[in-house]
């Protein structure tokens, strides 16, 4: 018998209520539908897909700032429902996109790393927790002069290094990191992302790195799930699915991305129209009105993740052969 997966949502679904007034009728929005995903604790799972796709409303319900309307949350194979919040945040823990909005500017550096500490009362006094804070920012790469300053007197990719620092201090068991280099400046991003290497290899840290920028996550993790419109459409090692996508949205995805080499042949993959919109979602494979392989099965059936990791109603060896161009 296999042991549960650290984190995992197990059919998770959740609706935005949006509009409504004098008059006019509410809609609703299915951020999330049926999702199924699952962490292995030591894994770094990469969640990719376009803007609107679900990722950031998946984080929140994995850190259990937002509840399921559907399925549950499980953390070691408990429901994530019977915790409280200290709880959770005990044990999972974010590092979200822009650390200067994340950070409180009237605290001091040392202030922001050694509150969860406070809060959850790890330490046995405010020396030993400094200790611990000296020894984290030292972990991030961090001076020990930094701890008096605020985080407007710091660089964009120190402020990123403190969050990090932040929601490590603790020792949470899981790590959702929310683009968290997206909003950096290039060459640092390489920095934090080498970070978080060498911290994963120390720590033995389990990360769930939801993120648009798939250089970033093909870098970084083990294995990736690709939503779209609230579902995941593949899910595979981080090797398999950069060399060989079966999903076509999965396909298109990969395609889209900048190749390091100018010259190098780039996939093409045509799209049909425009893209969906999540308050009209489509019958079916929600993919079916943008892909050039729809079957008239896609129009009507919603396919499950099949063996093969893909959920897509065309087996993978009838999909047609990318396009190449110089």
């Amino acid at each position: 018998m296999t042991a549960p997966a650290l984190l995992a949502l197990r059919g998770v679904g959740h609706r935005f209520r949006v509009g409504g007034g004098f008059l006019q009728p509410s809609r609703h929005l299915q951020a999330l539908d049926d999702v199924d995903l699952a962490v292995a604790r030591g894994e770094t799972l990469g969640l990719v897909g376009e803007s609107g796709s679900g990722k950031s409303t998946a984080a929140r319900v994995m850190l259990g700032l937002l509840r399921p309307e559907t399925g549950r949350v499980e953390l070691d194979g408990a429901p994530l429902e019977g915790l409280s919040r200290l709880a959770i945040a005990r044990r999972v823990q974010p590092v979200f996109q822009d650390p200067y909005a994340s950070l409180n500017p009237a605290r001091t550096v040392e202030a922001i790393v050694r509150l969860g500490l406070e809060v959850h009362g790890i330490g046995a006094d405010t020396t030993e927790r400094r200790d611990r804070v000296a020894a984290m920012l030292d972990l991030v790469g961090l001076s020990p002069r930094l701890a008096a300053s605020h985080p407007a007197a710091l660089s964009g990719g120190q402020r990123q290094r403190v969050a990090i620092a932040r929601a490590l201090v603790i020792e949470p068991d899981v790590l959702i990191c929310d683009e968290p280099t997206s909003a950096l400046d290039v060459s640092v991003q390489a920095q934090i992302l080498n970070l978080l290497l060498d911290l994963r290899a120390r720590l033995g840290l389990t990360i769930v790195l939801i993120s648009h920028n798939l250089a970033v996550v093909e870098h970084l993790a083990d294995r990736v799930a690709v939503m779209y419109l609230g579902r995941i459409v593949e899910t595979a090692p981080v090797a398999r699915l950069f060399r060989a996508p079966r999903h076509p949205y999965a396909q298109a995805l990969l395609a889209s991305a900048l190749a390091p080499d100018p010259v190098a042949a780039r996939r093409r993959v045509p799209l049909l129209g425009a893209p969906a919109d999540p308050l009209n979602r489509p019958a079916g494979c929600a993919f079916h009105p943008r892909c050039p392989h729809a079957l008239p099965l896609c129009r009507t059936q919603t396919p499950a993740l099949g063996a093969a990791g893909a959920a897509c109603h065309l087996p993978s060896s009838d999909t047609p052969s990318q396009e190449t161009e110089p």
